[in-house]
């Protein structure tokens, strides 16, 4: 299963470092469910082709 994440914001300077950005952060807590990520950085204006890009 294809989960697409849509990162909306970004870890704050002081804890990137040590945990990197939210799509890092995501991607690891939800590991190991034989999940695929594709993560979509909305924030900086990156968004999925269309609805059907991602199962989840």
């Amino acid at each position: 299963m294809k989960i697409g994440i849509l990162q909306a914001g970004h870890v704050p300077d002081a804890l990137i470092e040590e945990t990197g950005d939210y799509d890092r952060l995501f991607t690891e807590f939800l590991d190991g469910h034989g999940f695929v990520f594709d993560c979509y950085r909305v924030v900086d204006m990156q968004f999925p082709t269309d609805a059907d890009a991602a199962d989840g």
